[in-house]
């Protein structure tokens, strides 16, 4: 065999090793594994006749009045986070390539120079021999690796869907509070300009007008404050829906939450349902195959893992050439390759703990969630049908007394003032529940647990980035 046929052997494995890597990268199935469970739909941006008409899709949107469904799709076509998360699906996708090619081969000559006579060439040509026959192996493992990719980036779906749906929501319970704050400011400022006649005519003292006063200034900065969260939770709703410009001032929103639902969400059998559902336990399980085969892989080959084979060729003084089969071996005096080995048990061990953690979690988050919707609906009934007639009775019976001068104007305006502040924890509360609802309907999809009713800021899409690989 002369050398020629040493790189033909070299150009048979590189185009055997050769792949390449699909656009799609798996989100086909993201897209149907988030439609089956929330219903939703996504695109990937890539410069397709599919993105542009999503990017029509959400100028119609924006023209219309958002609800927060509306908003939703909106993010999900237009947040250049998540799209920056479908990104993963095309790192996964091509490390399962990159699994499924060979290594290239390594190509060594020496020349030997001679004091008499010509010198004399030696060439090989060797290729890891533990590459060869773990192949299948690790092409396994990618695989793992890329379901587990899909995995999170529909978790990410999920997650964004939730933090538009309560960010939207916390838009419109402020956007109702500050309509109550307004009137509540225009009732006591017509109840201290009534205390400044009356004292200016001498029929009250100063201190009750000084009280009217305190009331009014109150309603002020409970106003000023209204109106800086109804800024803030807009400019949220903007962040999540990837609004920036004129786009993120032109939109509006429908101003009132919807009504109580008549029939509410099935709660029975929620913690196996949410066992079954729950994208980052899948997640998991998947690190648990991963780790299982890389110690699989590593068991057995810790000690060879550099064990190369090929073929060598020398050329005499003569000039002929001869050719033979190629070895090298490591020789294990410095490594033992037991750190591979050790360290893949422990990941094992690890992920098969976290799945155990993680389970304890989302038996505990579904609990909360149904805990928090039962008395969040409790909360709204209560305040419809006890509360908000009781202070309307009062306000009607004071007006009748008023007309009858059997009250003062005060007592009227304070009738008043109780009843708008008994509107405002209404709504308050009818936010919680929607809020409610959508957390337990998160987790039921297969979506993560929310811990807290704190403002969402989108830790869904920082969660899925920050997942690590190997």
């Amino acid at each position: 065999m002369r050398p020629v046929h040493i790189f033909a052997i070299a150009g048979t494995l590189v185009l055997a090793g050769c792949g390449r890597a699909p656009r799609d990268g798996g989100f086909s199935e993201v897209q149907k594994m988030v439609d089956e469970r929330a219903g939703l739909t996504v695109r990937w941006d890539q410069g397709s006749a599919d993105d542009a008409e999503a990017r029509r899709s959400v100028e119609t949107l924006l023209a219309k009045e958002l609800s927060a469904e509306s908003a939703v799709q909106i993010a999900l076509f237009n947040n250049q986070q998540l799209q920056a998360t479908f990104e993963d699906l095309g790192i996964a996708q091509a490390d399962l390539v990159r699994a499924g090619a060979l290594r290239n081969p390594m190509l060594s000559a020496d020349v030997l120079f001679f004091a008499k006579g010509p010198a004399t060439l030696e060439f090989s040509l060797v290729q890891n021999l533990i590459d060869l026959i773990t192949l299948p192996k690790r092409k396994r493992l990618a695989a793992s690796a890329l379901a587990a990719a899909k995995l999170r980036v529909a978790d990410a779906v999920l997650g964004l869907a939730q933090d538009v749906r309560v960010t939207f929501y916390r838009l419109q319970m402020a956007t109702q509070t500050l309509e109550m704050r307004r009137t509540v400011v225009q009732a006591s400022a017509a109840a201290y300009e009534l205390a400044k006649r009356l004292r200016d005519a001498g029929n009250t003292t100063a201190l009750d007008l000084a009280q009217e006063q305190d009331l009014l200034e109150q309603a002020k900065l409970d106003l000023a404050s209204a109106e800086v969260e109804v800024a803030d939770q807009r400019e949220r709703v903007n962040i999540l829906l990837g609004l920036w410009g004129p786009q993120s001032a032109a939109w509006q929103s429908a101003a009132r939450l919807p009504d109580l639902p008549a029939d509410e969400l099935p709660l029975e059998d929620l913690e196996r349902r949410a066992i079954s559902a729950n994208l980052g336990l899948a997640i998991t399980r998947e690190e648990i195959t991963y780790n299982a085969q890389r110690l699989g892989v590593s068991r057995p080959f810790a000690l060879a893992d550099e064990t190369m084979v090929g073929a060598a060729a020398s050329r005499e003084r003569e000039g002929d050439w001869g050719v033979g089969p190629a070895i090298a071996l490591p020789v294990p005096i410095l490594n033992q390759g037991q750190g591979a080995v050790a360290a893949a048990r422990s990941d094992l061990r690890r992920s098969q703990q976290r799945y155990a953690a993680e389970a304890v979690a989302v038996r505990a988050g579904v609990r909360m969630a149904r805990a928090r919707l039962v008395a969040a609906r409790a909360r709204v009934v209560y305040l419809r049908q006890v509360v908000l007639p009781l202070r309307q009775h009062i306000l009607d019976e004071t007006q009748k007394h008023y007309n009858g001068m059997l009250a003062s104007p005060f007592q009227l305006i304070l009738a008043k003032q109780k009843a708008i502040e008994a509107g405002a924890t209404y709504v308050q509360a009818a936010g919680d529940y929607w809020i409610a609802r959508s957390g337990l309907l998160q987790i039921l999809n297969g979506g993560s647990a929310p811990v807290s009713m704190d403002h969402a800021v989108s830790t869904t899409l920082i969660r899925s980035g920050d997942q690590g690989g190997h």
